[in-house]
């Protein structure tokens, strides 16, 4: 887990096999943070999470250039009373650091979670808790 908050409920989704994460879209609710995540494996429906309709929609990430092809770190900013507010996340080669969700900079980063190289993330795990969104993720 990004932090050590383990409240809430977990959730988690994985990306078909031979398929990985090419798109990131979080949803940002004003006095919460964030609190649904969208998941693009390729194929082209996005995965929600929390179904969480509150607030709007960040811009969504990607990583699908060749070369670049998928995320490699993500790492959550997080926020006292807010739970998750930001993630930065990097695409293989790492040369695109500094993707972040918004410019929320509020809190602090938390641990970035970073695959081994040659591999890429195919899923994520999130824990929401109600009154807060998302508030860890892996």
């Amino acid at each position: 887990w990004s932090n050590g908050n383990m409240k809430g409920k977990v959730i988690n989704k994985l990306c078909p096999r031979n398929y990985a994460v090419e798109g990131l879209q979080w949803r940002e609710q004003r006095g919460y943070g964030l609190v649904e995540v969208y998941m693009d494996c390729g194929y082209g429906d996005a995965i929600p999470f929390t179904r969480n309709t509150g607030g709007s929609n960040n811009g969504k990430r990607e990583c699908k250039a060749a070369g670049h092809y998928g995320f490699a770190t993500l790492q959550g900013r997080e926020q006292s009373g807010h739970g998750i507010v930001n993630v930065k996340m990097t695409c293989t080669a790492g040369d695109v650091y500094g993707m972040d969700t918004n410019s929320n900079w509020g809190g602090s980063w938390a641990r970035a979670y970073s695959c081994p190289t040659g591999y890429i993330v195919t899923g994520l795990e999130v824990r929401e808790q109600t009154g807060y969104g998302i508030i860890n993720f892996r």
